[in-house]
């Protein structure tokens, strides 16, 4: 089944919309902030980068080099370590972990694709330069299961610069060997003029893991930018590590979120995908994680959110930072507040329930050394009990390290 009826017929490039994505807002009152889970109006569209046109049957049948010898468990870790600058990303699923700009989103898509072999995996986006700004540079990782479980990575490559050859509005500058996550590996770097307005160079590298699976990163910035925004995106490749994975990515039903920076371990069904704003720098409150069902994520606005915040004072107490929280509820106008003492990973916790324009909300905060974890659940009033079990779940598999 070839992959060209996976893009746009106009841009070549398939757009996943993942509309009214979480934001968690904090708002400051003194010292102390309330986190509330606040929902865009504008959509955001995604250009999930593949290949060009590609045919499996051909990529298989070129694929008749010998067999080569590869480390079944070949992972690398991050080449960096936790810093101030950067945050974790890992996929479970798909056997992925790495490192990228605390500044930029991470969004976990866990989609497949039309052909029932191509996974978009995650995408990596940088915040916008200006309002004026049209493009948000990006990196796409993506997954593709091969059938025949042969595939030689020269095969593969083949059959990718073949197929962009023929890909108008593609030009490949550059060709050549290299390596992803300590596998061989080829990279092409090239310049795409199938966007309206725009003019995006691109640096795409791949490899082919046991034969079975290829693995594809795309890095897609304007022309104009893409020297200045390549040193981020080489930190990250070298910063990725590839594992085995799922075999049957689908089956899955809980996924670990390990953030090391905020010290928090919980779980989450894999029927809910994971968004990881990017922080603004030099922020007292890190939103660490939001989750939304990936089949309603169109049609609902429930979410689930999780972030920290820094305290000015370890002397604060949960019962100061609980009353400047109710009183910070109540100056944005929530009704019908209730509140009530709560554990939460065995720490003392304090929990309110709140309506606020249209939503019905819960939040749950309890103080861990000097930081402050606030989670919260909102939905329409409708749709508030549908997904409180999920977040009870979650919040009950909450672990402080």
């Amino acid at each position: 089944m070839k992959l060209g009826r996976l893009f746009d017929k106009h841009t070549c490039e398939r757009r996943e919309g993942i509309q009214n994505t979480l934001v968690i807002m904090s708002l400051a009152l003194a010292s102390i902030a309330v986190i509330l889970t606040m929902v865009m109006t504008t959509p955001v569209h995604f250009d999930l980068d593949i290949y060009p046109q590609l045919d499996l049957k051909s990529v298989e049948a070129t694929s008749t080099t010998p067999p080569t010898t590869q480390n079944n468990n070949a992972s690398t870790e991050a080449s960096t370590a936790q810093n101030s600058a950067s945050r974790s990303y890992a996929n479970s699923v798909f056997g992925i972990k790495l490192e990228y700009p605390i500044t930029w989103s991470a969004f976990e898509l866990n989609s497949k694709f039309r052909d029932n072999a191509t996974y978009a995996v995650a995408l990596l986006r940088a915040p916008l330069d200006n309002a004026s700004d049209k493009y948000a540079e990006k990196v796409n990782f993506n997954m593709q299961d091969l059938k025949s479980k042969n595939v030689t990575l020269d095969g593969y490559t083949s059959a990718i610069l073949n197929s962009y050859k023929n890909t108008s509005g593609v030009k490949v500058l550059e060709s050549s060997a290299t390596t992803l996550a300590g596998q061989p590996a080829h990279k092409v770097v090239l310049t795409d003029d199938r966007v309206d307005s725009l003019k995006l160079k691109k640096m795409q590298v791949w490899s082919v893991i046991n034969k079975s699976k290829a693995y594809v990163v795309t890095f897609a910035a304007e022309e104009s930018k893409y020297q200045d925004y390549l040193p981020q995106f080489q930190d990250i490749l070298n910063s990725l590590g590839i594992t085995s994975g799922s075999d049957n990515p689908q089956e899955k039903t809980e996924l670990p979120f390990d953030d090391p920076t905020s010290g928090i371990k919980l779980q989450y069904p894999s029927s809910w995908a994971k968004i990881q704003i990017g922080q603004p720098p030099r922020s007292n409150v890190d939103l660490i994680a939001a989750f939304f069902h990936q089949d309603n994520r169109n049609a609902s606005i429930s979410r689930i959110g999780v972030a920290t915040q820094q305290l000015v004072s370890q002397n604060v107490n949960l019962e100061q930072y609980t009353n400047n929280q109710l009183k910070a509820i109540e100056r944005v106008n929530a009704t019908g507040i209730q509140d009530e003492q709560t554990k939460i990973a065995n720490n003392p916790a304090h929990s309110a329930v709140f309506n606020l324009n249209g939503t019905k909300v819960m939040q749950i905060w309890t103080l861990k050394g000097d930081k402050a974890y606030i989670f919260a659940y909102q939905a329409s009033p409708n749709d508030y009990s549908k997904g409180l079990a999920t977040f009870q779940k979650i919040a009950n598999s909450v672990e402080f390290k």
